[in-house]
């Protein structure tokens, strides 16, 4: 049989909470500590072990976190967090802030 995977969106305290659940065997203590490094990855994962590390990378970016935990009676969690409303991410380049303000302006004169 597979694995069952629970997903759930909410908002709380301002912020949108992506909460991922399965009921699979969890993360093993030495890959918990390291999960969110590149390259790290679970013993039997077909995967690169980049898959978390992006996740980590674009959530912090956007202001956001994302934790792991395992689920009581077994099975891995995993919590989303993004600010909600007008909140936005440090702009790091100018070409990138110039077109977001270019868009916004282009939107707001159409509405």
């Amino acid at each position: 049989p597979g694995c069952q995977i629970d997903v759930r969106l909410r908002s709380h305290q301002e912020r949108a909470e992506l909460v991922i659940e399965d009921n699979g065997p969890g993360f093993s203590p030495e890959i918990a500590q390291r999960v969110f490094q590149r390259f790290v990855k679970g013993k039997h994962s077909p995967g690169n072990g980049l898959g978390l590390a992006f996740v980590d990378a674009v959530i912090q970016a956007h202001g956001g976190t994302v934790k792991i935990a395992d689920r009581t009676g077994g099975g891995a969690n995993v919590t989303v967090s993004l600010p909600l409303g007008n909140t936005a991410p440090a702009k790091t380049s100018g070409s990138s802030a110039a077109r977001d303000d270019r868009h916004s302006a282009d939107v707001a004169a159409r509405a």
